[in-house]
Order: structure tokens, then sequence, then C-alpha cells
């Protein structure tokens, strides 16, 4: 049989992001099997590529062995790279411009940064990465503080990216990248001063093979569609990143089969049906196109989405997959988990609020904060104001959120939306109980079910504090409720169930 690939589209990926993340890691395991293959597309510009990450994710398990992560700078430098083997010349050349003494140069020098002047002049700025390797030089123009231009190094020893700079307002005009043979394969321009991309060029190996794109979305679509043409049969791809709806509809039909999957309330705030569409959602929702295939995680959102844009496309409710924990875990006495990024709609201050409440009740009580993000900061500054710096612990990004979950007594969510909460799931899945609010989107069996979950009132602390002191006090509850959310993980979102309904789907839309 010959085996149908899915690509799974997103802007990007990297090692220590969830969510949408970790939802496409699981389904490379769940797609990779004897009826299909399936690798992650992203477009992002990362400076040294996707080498890295891919191999962490596959040494670490997270990405099926037989995935891939296909990047289209990646793509377009490997397609456009003539002789993989750097040039002596270019090796050398770099490896002159890695030494930190010049001749003729005063310099200030420290660990990952090193300043020039010539003739009392500041000329040019090298920055090195954590590993002591050249990373890129700032050239300046005579006489300013503004970048002319910046090359940026592979530490392979080749110049991977130049950039250049307006004079007067230092916007950015252009962006060059290279192959490791010292090819510009790409060339992206700028308006200097709005930041917005006006055109790209692509250059292939032979010197009259060009093609011109007036923005991303058509470079990213042609891009798109180079990686359909070169399957035998005709692929799956998702749309995970919103932001790429676009990018998909503008490929043609007969090249792919495209499916839009839905990770989060597509909905403005107050976060219900009838609300104003976010940004990010409408390109989705203006498609024209008949029978459009979306993918949301829940009934209830379907039915909100049917309400709203019914005639246009065919909803398909396949939600997030889960495999079960097995051994049991010894549960940590007055330990609760969050596992979250660190970003304002995770509303992370209200639990830290609330748990100020739940230490007078009971002093021995711990909250192990899991993620990072922008808000950090000021959370910690939070707990440090509050006096909580004996219970509230900020842990990091994870990549062993199992055994976070499987070591609390319960876990909290205090988003302002979901789309379906795949912590939830997460915690069930390791036998730990949930306190969350009352939001559109958790996970539908936890609604009106105490045994599953105790969901308090929306933004209230003083309710969430004591939902967790009563969690506390009742280690026998709170692990009752973490055996029936196992138990509903198993017979309902297990990796075998979502499977089946991706398979249906794919079958679907293959038979059409």
């Amino acid at each position: 049989m010959t085996k149908r690939t899915v690509f799974m589209v997103v802007w990007d990926v990297d090692v220590h992001k969830g969510g949408i993340n970790s939802v496409m890691f699981r389904r490379t395991h769940m797609f990779n099997n004897e009826r299909y293959r399936s690798h992650i597309v992203t477009f992002d510009d990362k400076q040294y590529g996707y080498a890295e990450v891919e191999k962490q994710l596959h040494d670490d398990g997270r990405l099926d062995s037989e995935a891939s992560i296909i990047n289209v700078y990646d793509y377009y430098r490997k397609k456009m790279t003539r002789d993989k083997n750097v040039s002596d010349e270019d090796r050398e050349h770099y490896e002159q411009l890695h030494k930190r003494e010049e001749k003729g140069y005063k310099i200030q020098d420290d660990e990952q940064a090193t300043l020039y002047f010539l003739n009392g002049q500041f000329v040019k700025h090298k920055k090195w990465d954590t590993n002591g390797q050249l990373a890129s030089i700032d050239y300046y123009y005579s006489n300013t503080r503004v970048i002319a231009y910046t090359e940026e190094y592979h530490p392979e020893g080749y110049l991977i990216r130049k950039s250049t700079y307006h004079p007067k307002n230092g916007g950015l005009n252009q962006i060059l990248h290279y192959t490791p043979d010292g090819h510009c394969y790409l060339a992206r321009w700028f308006n200097s001063g709005t930041g917005k991309q006006q055109r790209i060029v692509l250059f292939g190996t032979d010197k009259k093979e060009v093609v011109s794109f007036e923005n991303n979305t058509e470079f990213h679509a042609y891009f798109l569609e180079e990686l359909a043409r070169a399957e035998d049969t005709k692929p799956y791809f998702i749309c995970d990143g919103p932001g790429s709806a676009t990018k998909l509809q503008k490929m043609s039909p007969s090249l792919a089969h495209r499916i839009y999957a839905i990770h989060t309330t597509v909905y403005e705030e107050p976060f219900t049906q009838g609300s104003e569409l976010k940004d990010n959602h409408k390109r989705l929702f203006a498609n024209k196109e008949a029978h459009v295939p979306v993918v949301v995680l829940t009934e209830h959102q379907k039915a909100d989405l049917e309400a709203d844009f019914g005639d246009n496309f065919d909803y398909h409710v396949i939600s997030h997959a889960m495999n079960v924990r097995q051994n049991v875990v010894e549960k940590k006495p007055f330990v609760a988990s969050i596992v979250s990024r660190l970003a304002p709609e995770k509303r992370i201050h209200l639990a830290i609020r609330a748990f100020k409440l739940v230490v007078r009740e009971e002093p021995d009580a711990i909250l192990n904060i899991y993620g990072t993000g922008d808000e950090e900061p000021e959370l910690r500054k939070l707990v440090r104001k509050l006096k909580l710096t004996n219970h509230v612990f900020f842990k990091g990004y994870t990549t062993n959120a199992d055994d976070v979950f499987a070591e609390s007594q319960f876990t909290i969510i205090t988003s302002l939306y979901e789309g379906q909460s795949l912590v939830a799931l997460e915690a069930y899945a390791n036998k730990t109980a949930v306190v969350a609010f009352d939001i559109n989107y958790l996970v539908e069996e936890m609604y009106d079910n105490p045994k599953l979950a105790s969901i308090v009132p929306d933004g209230d602390k003083e309710a969430l504090s004591d939902a967790m002191i009563e969690l506390f006090k009742d280690p026998a509850r709170a692990k009752a409720m973490g055996e029936a959310g196992h138990e509903l993980v198993k017979n309902h979102y297990h990796f075998v169930d979502q499977y089946k309904k991706w398979d249906a789907l794919f079958s679907e839309l293959a038979a059409k």
C-alpha cells in the first residue's frame, strides 16, 4: 500500500513550546503507520535552521522518529545547494572573522560581544553564541550608530544571512539568504519605514531561474504546492496555525486535501457564540469554498460554529488524543501544579492570589508553576509581594509534564478561554484532579460533574481557593476525581479512538 503523507502546517515549533506544538508532536506518533506518514511544516526564519530542534525532539521522544520538520528556508537552502562542502576560501574567511583581535582596531571585549573602533570611530560589533562561536557581525555607517548591514554565520563556517538597513531611519531594507556554498537563494525586500515585506525573489541554481512573489502568502503557498507535487498520492495538509489559513486557501485543490484545525476559541471577549471573531480566524471563515473541512475539539464548539458559520463548512469533532498512565505514582501531600504558558490570557496571577488564601488554611501547601513566558517577571514580583516565596515556586519549562501531573494532588486551570483543555486531559491521563474556572470548551464531561472536577465561577479567586482547600483537606476525594478522569480519558480520548476519527476524515476526503 502506498502511504499518504500528512503535512501539519504551523508558523513555528520549538523544544520549549507546548500547546499546539504538543498536539502536533503527538499526532506524528498517531499518523506514522502502515497507512500514513507525517511531517510538520514551518515558516519561521531560525538563524541555524531546524536541525538541532528536530534532533532534540527526536531524542526526547516527543517527535516520532520517522517524522521531520520541513521549514521553508531549510528546504530551499538544501534544494539550492550545489556543493554541500563549505569552500576552503569561505572557511578561511570565517576563521579570520572569528578572531576577536584584529590588526588596527581597538576593541571592547566581553564573553558574548566585541566592539571595534578605528581611529576613534565605532565601526563594527561582533556577537558570539553560548558556545563561543561567531554568530553575527554588525557593520555601521561612518560616523553614526546606525547599522549598515548585518552578516550572520553558521557554526560550520559560512555566511547564512545578510540584512541591510536604511541610513536615515535604520529600518530594514533587505534580507539575503545563502547556501553553504555561497549561493544567494532568496532575497526579501522590506519598506524601511513600515517594516512591511514588499517583495520576495527565489533564485535557482540556474542563473536564469528566478521566481518572484509579492508577499509571504504567495511564497509560502508556492512552497506548499511544491511539497504536494513531490508526493506520489494526493497528500493532506492540516492547517494548525490560523495565520496560515490563507496560504492553504491559495493552494490548488487538485494538489492537496486541505483541513483547517481549530485549537482555541475563535471568539473575542466574552468568548461566547455570537461574539466577534478573532482577527487570526477571520481569514479562515472568509473562505468561500464549499464544504471546507474544519476540525474542532468539542461538540459544544461545533454547535456554536454551526450556528454562526454553518453553511460553508463541514465540521468534524476530533479531540486531543492521550495515552493513559498505567503505573502508579505516589502523590506528594499538599502539592498542586500549574502547567501553562506564563501569558496574560492564562491569568496565573489569580491562582497565585487564591493560593495566598489557601496557605492561611493549609500552611504546608505548595504550588509548583511549570512554564515560561513574558508574564514571569511580574508573577515573581507578585509572589514576593504576597510573601509566598516558601509556597509558590517557578520551575521553568518541563518536558516531563506527565510526572508533574502524576505527583500533584491536583492541577489548576485559570485561562480566559480554551478550545479544549489539553492540560485537563493530560492531568486525567495521569490520575490527577482538576480545579478550573467555568469557561467555555474545557472538557465537555467536566461540566456539572463534581466527580470529575471542581469548576468554580469564572474569575472568583475566593471560590478557587475554597476548591483547593477542600481537595487538600480531602485527598481521598482528589484521588477519586483523578481516577474518574483517568477512566474518561481511557474510554473517550485515547489515541486509538481519535486516530479512527482522523482516518475516517482522510478516507472521506480521498473518496471525494
